[in-house]
């Protein structure tokens, strides 16, 4: 139960846009939750907030064959579907969490039944098309570029980076941004701006670790990129791949064709300092590699 609380009161700022957040453990099959609308079954526990199993909820016999908290739980990412209980419609956002060095997921659900969506009917639960998936990743990812976004990187980064800390295993920032973007913008105007941003992140995007390593934006035009399980001189690598793929490409909009370049500080966390100052470093590197000409790595 202790869980729960700590759950509901980080997600009190979100309390208009769910109906119910519930926390499940997996391994001990324990699904805990308070709201009791939508307990059915009589199997709700009174004295530790907890149903014997997480589908007892949808009124189901066995494990939703579209389980997204055993997913999200084993691949240690958010996932999101529709469910069904009796005759309202749910969205259901599963993401893990960490609590007293125990991993859980948060199922966060959202009664949509009357909100004009389309949905099947057959009475199972689906996985979401892209709209409705958008309500979900509205929260966590950059509106222009599809990486996460400042809030995301804020609560994600510092838990991880500590955990690895933990655990030994090296972790790496790298800060980088286009080189002279506010002259693309001033020159060919803020939608050409805007292609750039979005190409430059799709490109960064696809060429890191998909199940290890992560992006977000930053601010403006910089970005930080996570590697996850990578010492500094292999980070370093990364960055400098990274930096010759930009140099070499041309972004195009329209008739136009436009080449830019990027310059990327870098910075390996540290147990001797809070993990927020490796971002900090790191960026104070990104900033001498564009002091000192630019299209660049500084580390």
């Amino acid at each position: 139960m202790e869980v729960l609380l700590d759950v509901k009161e980080r997600m009190s700022i979100l309390k208009n846009f769910y109906d119910e957040v519930r926390v499940v453990d997996p391994i001990n099959n324990i699904v805990f939750s308070d709201d009791f609308n939508l307990k059915i079954n009589n199997k709700f526990n009174e004295k530790d907030c907890s149903l014997s199993n997480c589908y007892d909820v949808w009124g189901k016999k066995s494990i939703c064959s579209t389980c997204i908290s055993k997913k999200a739980y084993l691949k240690n990412d958010t996932f999101i579907k529709l469910e069904y209980n009796k005759n309202h419609v749910f969205l259901v956002i599963a993401s893990p969490i960490e609590f007293n060095e125990n991993k859980y997921v948060v199922e966060i659900l959202k009664d949509i039944t009357n909100n004009g969506s389309i949905v099947d009917g057959s009475g199972e639960g689906n996985y979401l098309d892209l709209t409705m998936k958008k309500m979900g990743e509205n929260l966590i990812k950059d509106y222009l570029t599809g990486v996460y976004n400042k809030r995301y990187i804020d609560q994600r980064f510092s838990k991880e980076a500590h955990r690895n800390l933990k655990e030994s295993i090296p972790t790496t920032v790298i800060m980088t941004d286009i080189d002279s973007f506010k002259k693309v913008n001033d020159t060919y105007g803020h939608l050409v701006g805007d292609k750039i941003l979005r190409g430059f992140a799709k490109v960064l995007n696809n060429n890191i670790r998909e199940n290890s390593d992560w992006i977000g934006r930053y601010g403006g035009e910089e970005f930080i990129i996570v590697l996850n399980n990578t010492n500094l001189k292999n980070g370093v690598k990364v960055a400098e791949k990274l930096r010759k793929i930009i140099e070499k490409m041309s972004f195009d909009y329209g008739d136009l064709s436009l080449k830019i370049t990027s310059s990327f500080g870098v910075c390996e966390v540290s147990e001797k300092e809070d993990p927020f100052d490796t971002i900090k470093n790191a960026d104070e590197k990104l900033y001498m590699a564009k002091m000192t000409g630019r299209n660049k790595t500084v580390f």
